[in-house]
């Protein structure tokens, strides 16, 4: 297995940190849903899986989204 090569930013507040994470996620997200496009009217069960994974990252989004906004501010519709 080949590992590739991790991005280092050199940016280590926790600002930085979760912004990181939710451009991670999103792009995951982005992977799921044409995942999903692939795998339609082949495979029930791949399906379903690939709907779960889209479900788990869109709570993963939702939570970082959580942590990043500041104390008093409504969430963005």
């Amino acid at each position: 297995l080949k590992i590739s090569k991790l991005l280092e930013t050199h940016k280590h507040s926790i600002s930085d940190i979760l912004q990181e994470s939710l451009e991670h996620e999103r792009a995951q997200l982005d992977a799921l849903h044409s995942l999903l496009k692939l795998v339609e009217g082949h495979s029930v069960y791949l399906e379903e899986y690939t709907r779960t994974m889209i479900h788990d990252e869109e709570h993963h989004i939702s939570e970082v989204q959580k942590m990043m906004r500041k104390e008093g501010t409504a969430p963005k519709a």
